[in-house]
């Protein structure tokens, strides 16, 4: 599914980590199995530190940047909740890396992954998990310069593997309804 935005979008780099499905119906295709879900999941516990590349807006160039993440796993409810943040050489605020993911036993997911935003809106979201990676279709409405904006977005986050994951995130640009590619980072676990 890919959402249509409906206003001009002076993005910033706070859109860069969402990946939320909470308060709203989830649609899941792929890999349906709770114990795969949590399988999955319990891959990211530890500590995580990710470099990559950013945008600060939809029309900026690709920076550098550097983020922290704390994934914290517990198997019975199965629950992730992360924390930690990212941050760029031009950003004017730090990225907080915040979410909580929970999987029911009839294996549908509630929660995010990471949440960048402080007051947004979900409007709709989307959630597939796969053998390798899970994906999220969100729409969102969020208060930028002063004007209520809908952000759409998709966002692919790697199985970990390898001590290692992937994330990228792509925003439907408002103007062309091309998706652009906003972030891609890759994280490595720490200590290992």
């Amino acid at each position: 599914m890919r959402f249509l935005a409906t206003a001009a979008t002076a993005l910033v780099v706070s859109a860069a980590a969402i990946a939320q499905s909470n308060s709203v119906a989830v649609a899941q295709a792929g890999v349906s199995d709770p114990a795969a879900i949590a399988e999955f999941l319990a891959g990211f516990h530890g500590t995580w530190s990710g470099r990559g590349m950013t945008r600060n807006s939809l029309d900026s160039d690709l920076e550098a940047a550097a983020c922290g993440l704390q994934g914290s796993y517990t198997p019975n409810p199965v629950v992730l909740v992360t924390s930690g943040e990212c941050a760029t050489a031009t950003a004017q605020q730090r990225i907080a890396l915040d979410g909580r993911m929970e999987v029911a036993p009839n294996g549908s997911v509630s929660g995010g992954f990471f949440s960048g935003f402080q007051t947004a809106v979900l409007l709709e979201s989307d959630t597939r998990f796969y053998e390798t990676y899970f994906e999220v279709d969100a729409a969102y409405q969020v208060q930028l310069d002063g004007e209520t904006r809908r952000i759409d977005l998709v966002v692919s986050v790697g199985r970990p593997a390898d001590n290692r994951f992937n994330l990228i995130l792509e925003v439907q640009h408002p103007e062309t309804g091309e998706l652009v590619q906003f972030t891609t980072m890759e994280f490595r676990k720490q200590g290992v």
